[in-house]
């Protein structure tokens, strides 16, 4: 199956597959079976599904996509580049530093094992590999130190800006709930009334 110049996303289905992205920005689901997905140019998210699968990075920024879901499997990566994307779905891991110290380097490959799948990104660099790591499909975020609005009754406007100008740097905006109209069972309507502040 080829993907051609458009932005495309193709199922292979059940059996073993070779599934080929074309120009565009295209999205590979291997489904069931041990499948063969080739990333071509653009921008491309890779899923093999379950299955054994092997993946083949292309000149664009890639997603590779691993569900624990889908089973023991194991699974191969060749021409992964430092731009691209890992996400590790479903394996439990709390945050994404703690999934990259499941890797670890073998030779010239970078090794996963975790949940009964196994990994291997051939010719990469640990660091790179590591990099790349997201945790259910989000990277990990920075972490917050400071509380900006707590839980209140009532919070005056002009109380949410003043705080919000003292605490935030570049592009803060305070967000004002006004109810509109109560339409019944608990239900109620509310503008957002977005403001720059800075």
């Amino acid at each position: 199956m080829y993907g051609g110049a458009d932005n495309d996303t193709i199922f292979a289905g059940d059996g073993d597959d070779v599934v080929l992205a074309g120009t565009g920005d295209d999205t590979l689901n291997g489904d069931a079976g041990n499948d063969r997905l080739y990333a071509n140019a653009g921008t491309n998210t890779l899923y093999g599904g379950a299955g054994d699968d092997t993946y083949y990075g292309g000149s664009g920024v890639d997603t590779y996509q691993f569900n624990a879901a889908d089973g023991a499997a194991v699974e191969r990566v060749s021409f992964f580049e430092a731009t691209d994307i890992i996400q590790l779905n479903g394996f439990g891991f709390a945050d994404a530093t703690a999934a990259a110290a499941s890797f670890t380097q073998a030779g010239g490959n970078v090794i996963f094992s975790a949940g009964g799948v196994t990994i291997a990104f051939y010719g990469a660099s640990l660091a790179d590999v590591q990099a790349a790591v997201q945790v259910d499909g989000l990277a990990e975020l920075p972490s917050v130190d400071k509380q900006i609005v707590s839980e209140a009754p009532s919070l005056p406007q002009d109380a949410v800006a003043d705080v919000l100008a003292t605490q935030a740097q570049d592009n803060a905006y305070a967000v004002s709930f006004d109810t509109l109209e109560d339409i019944g069972y608990h239900t109620e309507l509310f503008y957002l009334d977005f403001q720059s502040l800075l």
